[in-house]
């Protein structure tokens, strides 16, 4: 009798939390962005230098320029890639874009 209630005991033990990450819903975007070099590129509000990592997501590609400096962000028509998640940029003061892939 001892040896199948270790066994369930070891496989209980096993079985691990799969009702998502603790502390809410959002998920650190880091890893998903440094594991693929095409991802690796996005900038820190999460532009590219080309259309390419959108294209490939199959969203539209925007570019926008944020203090002089010029990049492609994705928009949100199809899903952010890169673990990137819907939302606004600030281009300048009080200025944003809406509804393009941000970090």
């Amino acid at each position: 009798m001892r040896r199948p209630l270790l066994v369930l005991l070891a496989l209980i033990a096993g079985c691990g939390d799969d009702d998502g990450p603790k502390g809410g819903s959002r998920i650190d975007a880091a890893p998903l962005i440094d594991a693929d070099p095409y991802c690796a590129a996005a900038n820190s509000y999460g532009g590219f230098p080309n259309c390419t990592v959108c294209d490939m997501a199959m969203t539209g590609c925007d570019e926008i320029d944020v203090n002089g400096s010029t990049s492609k962000v994705c928009d949100c028509t199809g899903g952010c890639p890169c673990g990137l998640s819907c939302g606004s940029i600030e281009i300048a003061p009080n200025l944003f874009v809406d509804d393009v892939c941000t970090r």
